[in-house]
């Protein structure tokens, strides 16, 4: 029984705490009902969008790489979310 909830304990941790990389663009401050969001959004080359946590100052339309991983932040309007919280910011010049 010990050695099931430890796979199970790995599993998740593996899923939510890998570091990953990306690319992109700073987009728009982002704002939504009740406030629930942070207000960054990083533009991927796809067009797609990633909300951002991040404490320090970016500034639209900067291109940069992100280093860290997807959180799940939940809300009472918009419910749960995925965010991907910045642990290294890299900026392109």
């Amino acid at each position: 029984m010990k050695s099931i909830i430890l796979i199970i304990w790995f599993v998740f941790s593996c899923s939510f705490n890998t570091s990953l990389t990306l690319k992109g663009k700073i987009g728009k401050p982002m704002m939504a009902i009740g406030g629930e969001t942070t207000g960054v959004v990083l533009v991927l080359q796809k067009g797609e969008t990633i909300e951002l946590m991040y404490d320090g100052e970016l500034e639209e339309g900067e291109e940069l790489t992100v280093k860290g991983h997807y959180i799940e932040l939940t809300g009472p309007e918009r419910g749960a979310r995925k965010v991907f919280k910045v642990e290294q910011v890299i900026k392109d010049y």
